[in-house]
């Protein structure tokens, strides 16, 4: 055993062990430390508040879960059921839907259209976002030739992936945007509601690109 002894210098108290001096260990007490570091994971895991139950997504079924689960125990099989039909439905609509090339995306044409205008524009366009722009939006979408939607640049407007999945996911199910020639002008439209005239196409555009630009500042 290492022997030591008591030393006062200053009217404070030191150890002397093997001709070392040094200060006494802190005071590990309970009622020594800071209340913060006096609790154990326990109590602070036991005072988090908890999200309230829910009843069993099975039909009939009396049962309560707790949030983000949706099924109690003894309809768990249904999850794994309910995961498998989504699959099924994606795959389906995936069947449907027309290819690359048929949605005008072809390789050859608009991946030049893409990376010229990424070059041009690398920064995420939606307002206050400045992020490394990655997918390239069609403010009309292909599949909408009549209404304007091809690749020309003011049709075009460079996004991030978490705000190009954002808007898809928003307004871009419901929010349509055309441009159309009456015969005497041109007319930009939101949802066949108009918006402004022109007396060029391209003025049509900036028309629907203002208003597409004020709309994600709003979302």
């Amino acid at each position: 055993m290492i022997g030591f002894r008591l030393a006062f210098h200053d009217s404070t108290l030191y150890y002397v062990t093997q001709g070392v001096l040094s200060l006494p260990p802190p005071k590990t007490h309970p009622s020594h430390r800071p209340p913060s570091l006096s609790r154990t994971p326990e109590d602070v895991t036991s005072a988090m508040p908890t999200r309230p139950k829910r009843p069993c997504a099975a039909p009939w079924c009396p049962g309560l879960v707790t949030p983000p689960s949706r099924y109690c125990p003894d309809h768990a099989h249904l999850a794994a059921d309910e995961v498998a039909r989504r699959k099924a439905a994606w795959r389906e609509a995936d069947t449907r839907r027309p290819g690359a090339r048929a949605r005008g995306y072809d390789r050859h044409t608009w991946e030049p259209v893409r990376q010229r205008h990424l070059a041009e524009f690398p920064v995420c366009q939606w307002p206050g976002c400045g992020l490394r722009a990655s997918p390239v939006h069609h403010i009309i979408p292909l599949v909408r030739a009549d209404d304007g939607g091809d690749h020309n640049p003011l049709n075009l407007v460079s996004l991030c992936r978490e705000h190009h999945d954002r808007y898809e996911a928003s307004r871009g199910r419901w929010v349509r945007y055309a441009v159309r020639w009456t015969g005497q002008v041109w007319l930009a439209l939101r949802n066949d509601e108009m918006l402004g005239r022109a007396a060029s196409q391209d003025g049509a555009r900036r028309v629907v690109r203002e208003r597409f630009v004020g709309e994600m500042a709003g979302t």
